[in-house]
């Protein structure tokens, strides 16, 4: 089922499925806009990083983050 959202985007959820007003809603969009900018800052500060774009930065981090978690996992079960 498709909607129209403001500016007439179309969005796959339900109207009444988004509300706006919901309490933790507002800490975390302001926590992800702060990280983003802060990503932003940098990502723009260093000439190396600049050359790649910031989603391809976020994609190979992510990577190498569950890439350590499997290592930390495997080393527990390994070591037992």
């Amino acid at each position: 089922m498709r909607t129209l959202i403001n500016n007439n985007q179309e969005s796959d959820f339900p109207a009444e499925a988004y509300e706006p007003n919901s309490p933790g809603d507002d800490d975390v969009t302001s926590l992800k806009r702060s990280l983003l900018q802060k990503a932003e800052r940098s990502h723009k500060k260093l000439p190396g990083l600049r050359k790649i774009p910031l989603p391809a930065i976020g994609i190979i981090l992510l990577v190498a983050v569950v890439n350590g978690i499997v290592w930390i996992a495997a080393g527990i079960i390994f070591s037992v």
